[in-house]
């Protein structure tokens, strides 16, 4: 059996040698995994030119408000910090693109990434910043706040090689809405548990029979919007309640959504697309009057409302799978920045990201500029005319975009929400489950196993939940088809995961 040693090695270089291969094509086609752009130098007060220092950032091009070095957010960071940022762009795939520097030497001093920084740091590309607190003290400050978001970056080893970025997820909260005009033109009443569901959803399909009027377009995920309210999950999950680890998707309780599901499925009370649907199709049934009740991000509640053409929609409190449990899902996901090991210019990346943890660099970096993104009357900020959504102040300043923010206020993103939708994310915020149910992290054994398990496991709740839910396996199988996981190693990841997260909160 090789040893760790041995598969590091065997796995750096098969990872060089597709770099090396990816590189020359890169270089014979105008380098199309990572595009570097020069920064402008800055300019002294006596009229010379005054070379301020660089940090370089590895980042994406949003094909929506694509990647400008002229935005003011680079010379606003660099006004406070004498930091000027250099991009270091990946086209195509982020992880391809950022495997492929740290395979060829090429990293930017900083890099944006999601947990396989933690993944390359271990194997020495990214910095232990746990060693190097003394330098960041916003970031300590923000850990002292936030303590699950410290555990959930920490390693086994408590090395940190992760930093999070916080504040601008509210905009992935996935919220439940209905066709308010619909219900008051027919005096339906607002449902509040899965059996006032089907029911008002059985009456919609009568006066609308051509409908599905439960509408949601993103596949199985979907459950694990409605999991919640079951008390639990679509996963292996801790409980906040007994510490107990569990794996939702063989829990009675998330029968339970399953059966209700298939009920929902018999009566054609949801799409015959709905494993597959995308969001054109998603639209096409929400325009046409073909659902009344929608399950999707926040966003898209005040862009059909906008649009104007499929009447009114208001938030709709979470069904309850149970009286106590109206829950929608945390809406916090992990991503952050990982500072290269030997980033060319290392004090300038850990001062770049403590500031970006500062109550300063926050407001900066969230708000922009008083007097050119905002007005400042009465302690409130608003923001200037011609600035009427956030894409705006991607697309003309940069702000909120990848390396341009960690800490961001979502107070910013809220300024520019419609007064009328703005009461969907308080709502959205009391109702969110408290547990965050982020993994914890393992160690290389660990992630060894568990990529052996987890493929296997995830085929198979896939491939069966789908048949209980359109018919094809019957639901008096359920007990089967647990005994089945169990035969998949179930126990195995259960047991992994439960020793990792009590090493991570030792």
């Amino acid at each position: 059996m090789a040893t760790n040693a041995m598969r590091k090695k065997s796995w750096a270089a098969g990872l060089f040698f597709l770099a090396v291969v990816l590189v020359v094509t890169a270089c014979s086609s105008g380098n199309e995994n990572r595009q570097e752009t020069n920064a402008p130098t800055a300019t002294s007060d006596s009229g010379g030119t005054k070379k301020a220092q660089t940090v370089s950032v590895f980042m994406e091009s949003n094909q929506a408000w694509p990647f400008q070095e002229n935005w003011p957010i680079w010379d606003w960071i660099e006004e406070e910090t004498g930091i000027r940022v250099k991009a270091d762009l990946a086209v195509g795939g982020r992880q391809e693109a950022l495997n492929l520097a740290v395979a060829s030497q090429t990293l930017a001093d900083v890099a944006f990434g999601s947990t396989d920084i933690n993944t390359l740091g271990r194997d020495g590309a990214f910095l232990n910043v746990a060693e190097h607190m003394d330098k960041l003290p916003n970031l300590v400050k923000f850990f002292e706040e936030n303590p699950q978001l410290k555990e959930a970056v920490t390693m086994p080893g408590g090395e940190i090689y992760l930093v999070p970025r916080f504040g601008s997820q509210i905009t992935d909260y996935r919220i439940w809405f209905n066709r308010q005009d619909i219900f008051e033109q027919h005096q339906l009443k607002q449902p509040t548990n899965w059996e006032e569901l089907y029911e008002v959803s059985k009456q919609l399909k009568e006066l609308y029979p051509d409908s599905y009027p439960l509408m949601f377009r993103h596949g199985l995920s979907t459950l694990a919007v409605m999991a919640p309210s079951f008390g639990t999950t679509n996963r292996v999950y801790r409980d906040l309640d007994t510490g107990e680890v569990r794996y939702g998707p063989t829990e009675d309780s998330f029968k339970t959504l399953v059966e209700w599901m298939n009920r929902f499925a018999e009566d054609e009370l949801i799409p015959p697309d709905w494993l597959s649907m995308d969001y054109n199709a998603w639209l096409r049934y929400i325009n046409n009057n073909q659902g009344f009740i929608a399950i999707q991000f926040i966003g898209q509640k005040e862009i059909v409302n906008n649009q104007g053409t499929a009447g009114y929609w208001e938030y709709l409190i979470p069904i309850a799978g149970s009286e106590s449990k109206p829950y929608i899902p945390n809406h916090f996901s992990l991503s952050g920045f990982g500072i290269n090991a030997q980033a060319s210019n290392l004090e300038g990346a850990l001062q770049l990201i403590d500031f970006m943890y500062s109550d300063e660099g926050m407001q900066l970096l969230s708000w922009g500029k008083e007097g050119v993104t905002y007005e400042l009357a009465d302690g409130q900020k608003t923001f200037v005319d011609g600035i009427a959504q956030f894409t705006d102040l991607r697309v003309d300043y940069g702000i909120m975009t990848d390396g341009s923010f960690i800490r961001f206020d979502p107070d910013a993103l809220l300024a520019l929400v419609d007064e009328k939708e703005k009461d969907s994310y308080m709502l959205s915020e009391q109702y969110e489950d408290p547990a965050m149910h982020l993994p914890p992290n393992f160690t290389l054994e660990e992630e060894e196993l568990l990529a052996q398990y987890l493929p296997n496991l995830q085929k198979h709740l896939d491939e069966n939940i789908s048949r209980f839910i359109i018919g094809s396996r019957p639901l008096s199988e359920w007990d089967q088809y647990v005994q089945e996981m169990q035969k998949l190693n179930l126990q195995e990841v259960v047991d992994i995961y439960e020793r990792a997260w009590n090493r991570q909160s030792s």
